[in-house]
């Protein structure tokens, strides 16, 4: 995505294959992204969020869930949408809500994969189970200077990512574990 600024104020979206960029869509301004399977979801500012080919085109079309939208994620079949403290899991063929949920108060929302959402609450990185609202803990990262902000969290089907930096004399250091799906269900059961 790339916003235009000056006289041209039309967003640009492009698709990159290699080193080959390809202009695919203009004049949509999405506020979040995501790509999955060929597919790109986003949600247009104050509007719609619209799922599209990889060429662009719109296949669908579905009215925003929520009053703000912040964050929207493409995972196979489902579209997750969050903001104001909610997502909202919808069918990406027929727009249709399989889930709604508020998540657990001043946590952040990061990332959605297979009914998971992964938060950050403070410096704890959270698993959240969508259908029933199960929120679990994953780790609390430690270390000098460590607080939220440095911390992030992506969810794929074959478990967590999470990162986190803290204050030290080298501030290149950071760190990335991986926590296994497997571990993550056991632990929300």
């Amino acid at each position: 995505m790339e916003h235009v600024s000056g006289p041209d104020t039309n967003a640009r979206l492009w698709r990159v294959d290699g080193r080959r960029k390809t202009l695919i869509r203009r004049g949509v301004d999405f506020a979040s992204l995501s790509v999955d399977g060929g597919r790109i979801a986003g949600s247009v500012v104050g509007g719609p969020v619209l799922l599209l080919g990889a060429d662009g085109h719109t296949i669908r079309r579905f009215p925003s869930p929520l009053p703000t939208i912040r964050v929207v994620v493409l995972q196979g079949s489902d579209l997750a949408v969050a903001g104001g403290g909610r997502i909202v899991v919808l069918d990406a063929r027929s727009g249709h809500v399989k889930a709604d949920r508020a998540f657990p108060t001043e946590s952040r929302f990061q990332d959605y994969a297979d009914g998971l959402a992964a938060l950050i609450h403070g410096n704890s990185i959270h698993v959240f189970r969508v259908s029933d609202g199960k929120d679990v803990v994953v780790a609390r990262p430690h270390g000098p200077g460590i607080s939220g902000a440095y911390v992030q969290a992506e969810i794929e089907p074959a478990g967590l990512f999470y990162e986190y930096t803290t204050d030290s004399s080298d501030a290149s250091v950071g760190h990335v574990v991986f926590v296994p799906w497997k571990t993550l269900q056991n632990g929300l059961h």
